[in-house]
C-alpha cells in the first residue's frame, strides 16, 4: 500500500497574519501586564483581610450599579410583561448592594459560609459519584472531591477568622493565576516572532 500524504495545511489569511505580527510588536506590554498582576496578587495576598474587604465592597457597588440600570431598563419597557419582574429585581438588587456597603465584615461572613457550603456539597457529591460510577478518570474526581471537602473543613474550623480571609486569599490566587497567564501568553507571542526574524 502507498503511504498516505499528509495534506498541507492551509496557510493563515492576511488579516490573521496582520493580527499575529501586531500581538508580536506589542508582547512586551503583555509582558507588563502580567507582571503587574502577579506583584499585585502577591501583594493582595498579603494583605488578604483587605483585599476580602475591597472584594466585597467592590461586590456591593457592582450590585447597586446593576440594579440601577435594571430599574431603568424596567421603565424603559414598562408597557412589556416583564415590567414588574425587571423592577423588583432591580430593587432587590439595590438593596442588596447597600446592605452589602454599609455592613462588609457581616457579608464577608455570610459569603464565606456561602462558599463553605458548596465546597462541601460539591465535595461530597464528587466523592460519592466518582464511587459509584467508577468511569475511568475516577481516582482524579475523588481526589479533587476529597480536596474540597478538606477546604472545606479547614475553613469551618478558622471560621469566623477565615471569613476576613477566604475571599481575599481566592481573589489573590485569581490575580496570580491571571498575572501568568499573561506572561506566558506574551512569551508565547514572542517566539514566533524570534524565529521568523532574519538572520535568526
Amino acid at each position: 500500500m502507498e503511504p498516505v500524504k499528509a495534506e498541507p495545511r492551509p496557510e493563515p489569511g492576511p488579516r490573521v497574519m496582520e493580527a499575529a505580527e501586531e500581538l508580536r510588536r506589542h508582547w512586551v506590554w503583555f509582558l507588563v501586564l502580567g507582571v503587574v498582576l502577579v506583584l499585585l496578587g502577591g501583594f493582595a495576598m498579603r494583605a488578604s483581610v483587605a483585599t476580602s474587604l475591597v472584594s466585597v465592597m467592590t461586590l456591593g457597588v457592582a450590585l447597586m450599579v446593576g440594579g440601577v440600570a435594571e430599574v431603568v431598563h424596567a421603565f424603559g419597557g414598562r408597557r412589556s410583561r416583564g415590567f414588574t419582574l425587571h423592577l423588583l429585581s432591580g430593587v432587590l438588587s439595590v438593596v442588596v448592594g447597600v446592605l452589602v456597603v454599609r455592613a462588609p465584615v457581616q457579608s464577608a461572613v455570610s459569603i464565606t459560609l456561602l462558599i463553605i457550603g458548596w465546597l462541601a456539597a460539591s465535595g461530597l457529591f464528587r466523592i460519592v459519584t466518582s464511587l459509584a460510577t467508577r468511569q475511568e478518570g475516577w481516582g482524579w474526581e475523588l481526589a479533587n472531591g476529597a480536596i474540597s471537602l478538606l477546604l472545606s473543613a479547614i475553613v469551618w474550623g478558622q471560621f469566623p477568622e477565615s471569613a476576613m480571609r477566604l475571599i481575599g486569599t481566592f481573589v489573590s490566587i485569581e490575580i496570580l493565576f491571571r498575572g501568568f497567564a499573561w506572561i506566558a501568553f506574551s512569551l508565547g507571542v514572542r517566539g514566533p516572532h524570534r524565529r521568523m526574524a532574519p538572520g535568526m
